[in-house]
C-alpha cells in the first residue's frame, strides 16, 4: 500500500523500528510508540510533531489494509488492536497540546479516516466515532468543537450504512 510515498521514504530514517514493523507483513509484534508519541506531544510545536503525525497515519492506514485483507483470521484482530493503539498516539497528544495547528492536524488524521477513502479504511472507520467524539471533552474553541462533531457525524453515518 505505502508505494512509493515521498513522505514515507522522509520519515522512514527518523522512525527505522516503527516502520520496520509497520510495513513488514511477517512481523506480527506491536511496534513501539514511545518515540512517535513524544515527538507528536512536543512543546513548543515544531516539524517533529507533523513528522511524527504523518508516521502514525501511515502507519495506521497501513497496518488497516493488511489486516483488512486477513478477515475471518486472527490476523485481522491483531491488526486492528495495533491499528486502536496507533490511533490512540494522537488522540492522547490531543489533551496534551495546546498548539491549535497541531491539533487541525490531528483532526486532519481523523477526518481522513472517517473519509474511508485510504485502502481498508472504509471498513474500519467505525471503530474511531467514540474516540472521535471523546475529543470533544478536550476542546474549548467552538470552531474545532464544531469540526469534531462533522468528523464524528460522518462516521456515524459511515457505520449506519454498514
Amino acid at each position: 500500500m505505502s508505494g512509493s510515498d515521498h513522505v514515507l521514504e522522509d520519515l522512514q530514517p527518523r522512525y527505522p523500528e516503527f516502520f520496520a514493523v509497520v510495513l513488514d507483513p511477517a512481523r506480527s509484534e506491536e511496534p513501539n510508540l514511545l518515540v512517535l508519541r513524544e515527538d507528536l506531544e512536543r512543546q513548543p510545536a515544531s516539524r517533529r510533531n507533523y513528522d511524527a503525525l504523518n508516521a502514525l497515519a501511515i502507519g495506521y492506514f497501513e497496518i488497516n489494509y493488511r489486516a483488512g485483507a486477513r478477515r475471518g483470521e486472527m490476523a485481522f484482530i491483531s491488526g486492528g488492536f495495533r491499528a486502536a493503539q496507533i490511533a490512540a498516539v494522537p488522540w492522547r497528544a490531543y489533551g496534551e497540546l495546546e498548539e491549535g495547528r497541531v491539533r487541525d492536524a490531528i483532526l486532519d488524521f481523523f477526518a481522513d479516516a472517517a473519509r474511508g477513502e485510504k485502502l481498508g479504511s472504509a471498513e474500519t472507520r467505525g471503530r474511531l466515532t467514540r474516540v472521535v467524539e471523546s475529543l470533544a471533552r478536550k476542546e474549548q474553541d467552538p470552531a474545532r468543537l464544531e469540526r469534531i462533531e462533522a468528523i464524528a457525524a460522518e462516521l456515524r453515518a459511515a457505520s449506519e450504512l454498514r
